[in-house]
């Protein structure tokens, strides 16, 4: 997440700032990638970054194997659209964040508003 950000202004970024905070969120989410635990549930004051996290380790699931499917669900609509749009964003604005450097290969090949998908390009050789 901080590479990610590295290039912007440092009032700007949305980790660091917030590191001390979402650090042991973040650790669960290293250790739920890592396989070490199976589930994550995560509560906590609204306006500490829960999402805007998630939607960088969404991202970062993504980069790493493009072929793997994920979910992303909530009780809301709203909050799910704003998760499909702030994931698109890290995605695709290369002047906030580092991602096409970080996963050149991790190519959108679709998206669909409606459905709130979106489709990265496969690593291994279209046929």
């Amino acid at each position: 997440m901080q590479y990610l950000e590295i290039d912007r202004r440092p009032n700007e970024r949305f980790y660091l700032p917030r590191r001390q905070v979402l650090l042991p969120f973040v650790t669960n989410l290293q250790d739920l990638a890592d396989g070490k635990i199976k589930e994550l549930f995560l509560s906590q004051p609204p306006r500490t970054g829960k999402t805007t996290t998630a939607i960088f380790f969404l991202a970062w699931v993504m980069g790493r194997d493009t072929e793997h499917p994920n979910l992303y669900c909530s009780y809301s609509d709203t909050i799910t659209t704003s998760f499909y749009n702030g994931l698109l964003e890290v995605l695709t604005d290369d002047r906030t964040y580092n991602y096409r450097q970080i996963f050149p290969d991790a190519e959108i090949v679709k998206t669909d508003a409606k459905l709130e998908t979106i489709d990265l390009q496969r690593k291994k050789s279209q046929q």
